[in-house]
């Protein structure tokens, strides 16, 4: 897209690259940006993003329709999943040079149309195949709008930026599989994808209709001798991908902050995906059909509303911390406080559901833990974020990187066993394990207010931001 304005490139340091960023030209179109971003979010969250949840709600259709196992269905996800999980690492630096609008417009085309193939196949091969490349190209969308949020928002108003697009993925995760429930076992089972696929479209020519650019691409550069055939963005390029497959590697094996939040995070994540399956085993025993097991997913998106709310909350107790630290930064530590109780109700959630979850019982209260756990893994989700911004500062797309890996890999595991976990040992059983990891981890945050410090200190990493900062 073109402009009018005369850019001037200033230079962050991001993952370690000199990058020219353009923050009057983000001024000047951030808000159309904002509007369609977050505009298109809304839209599709209900509709489209549940295409990985949606597996659980409709396995008995999906089965019966390509003549499968259950396992054999399930296994589709894992490579939806996957895909999702290693995509952006190598293509999210294409928006360095692309800039947003492109580089979300192309990937989002190909997600929209790759919803055609797999509603229309045959082909349990080709059902994989599709799913595989709609987690792929669906991926690169949504991780990019972290940088998005970076190029609009000061670090002391993104907090609410995020806020909003975790929102959307927690309605999405909740309201998005009790429609394609209802649509399975109403309708034809594969217009459980193509109104997916048409709410994408929907979205997406939204988007395109009023973006604006925030991260224009980089100019080609010409060398001394005046060769074009090799651009210095294109090394940039090459650099960025580079840094962006492997940092993220190097982080979950060597940096122990990341380590405990990355498995935090995912194992709170991976609920989420092991509930969109164990509903239908638990709340069957209530006599419930799989539609009406389905709204026992509802649950996600009203703990993620709540706890949205609670969050402003979070954003005064860091705003506090600012102003005594100023003119320095608040520690990454002050944005733990609601993280911790997160984690606390993440535990005893798992715990109420599990012992609650019978036809003795009213089906109103293990409902009601649904929505604490879920509470519980919107603080969680949105404070490792947070948190990891802020401690790794210049490296903080490697560390998210990190721990959305590990986050969309247990999102991929855990559908393949939970209906075989909660049938073979019962509710209670099934439900007192998970909670038992639960309440395990739910000691990592606590650990990180006390011990945050000394680990940053001792961090390798962040030794490197400060020695970037110096120089």
């Amino acid at each position: 897209m073109g402009s009018d304005l005369p850019l001037e490139a200033e230079t962050e340091v991001k993952d370690g690259l000199q990058t020219p960023t353009y923050p009057s030209y983000a001024t000047q179109h951030g808000s159309g940006l904002s509007t369609a971003s977050f505009g298109h979010r809304l839209v599709i969250a209900c509709l489209s993003d549940p295409v990985a949840s949606s597996i659980g709600p409709t396995q008995e259709a999906g089965t019966a329709y390509f003549n499968i196992s259950g396992t054999q269905y399930l296994l589709s996800n894992t490579g939806l999943m996957l895909g999702i999980a290693f995509a952006p690492m190598a293509l999210n630096p294409l928006s360095e040079l692309l800039g947003r609008v492109k580089t979300f417009g192309i990937s989002m085309s190909i997600y929209t149309l790759l919803f055609i193939p797999q509603t229309l196949t045959k082909s349990y091969a080709g059902f994989v195949i599709s799913r595989l490349l709609i987690g792929v190209f669906g991926s690169v969308a949504s991780s990019m709008i972290a940088g998005t949020l970076v190029d609009m928002y000061g670090s002391k108003t993104r907090g609410r930026a995020m806020n909003a697009f975790t929102l959307s993925i927690f309605i999405g995760q909740g309201v998005g599989p009790a429609i394609a429930a209802h649509i399975a076992e109403k309708t034809d089972y594969r217009w459980v994808w193509g109104y997916q696929g048409i709410a994408s479209a929907v979205g997406l020519a939204w988007y395109l209709s009023v973006a604006k650019e925030t991260r224009p691409s980089l100019p080609p550069v010409e060398f001394d001798d005046g060769s074009h055939a090799v651009s210095k963005r294109w090394r940039h390029l090459l650099d960025a991908i580079s840094v962006s497959i492997s940092r993220p590697f190097v982080y979950l094996t060597t940096e122990p902050i990341v380590i405990a939040l990355s498995l935090w995070v995912g194992f709170a994540w991976g609920v989420i995906f092991l509930f969109a399956s164990s509903v239908f085993v638990v709340f069957g025993s209530y006599g419930f059909s799989v539609s009406e097991c389905s709204l026992f997913l509802i649950p996600v998106a009203i703990g993620g509303c709540l706890a949205s709310v609670a969050s402003l909350h979070q954003d005064h107790i860091y705003s506090r911390a600012s102003r005594r630290a100023s003119p320095a930064k608040a520690a990454p530590e002050a944005r733990l406080h609601h993280p911790c109780v997160g984690g606390v109700m993440l535990a005893a959630g798992l715990w109420f559901y599990a012992w609650t979850a019978r036809p003795s019982i009213h089906w109103i209260v293990p409902g009601i833990a649904l929505v604490i756990v879920n509470a519980g893994t919107f603080s969680i989700y949105l404070g490792v974020y947070s948190y990891l911004s802020d401690a790794y500062e210049h490296f903080s797309s490697s560390a998210n990187a990190s721990q959305s890996f590990v986050r969309n890999v247990l999102g991929a595991v855990f559908p393949l066993f939970a209906r075989r976990l909660y049938q073979a040992l019962g509710p209670p059983q099934a439900g007192s394990i998970v909670a038992a990891f639960a309440t395990i981890l739910a000691a990592v945050p606590f650990l990180l207010v006390r011990y945050g410090a000394v680990l940053r200190a001792r961090s390798r990493a962040t030794s490197e931001i400060q020695a970037l900062l110096k120089s």
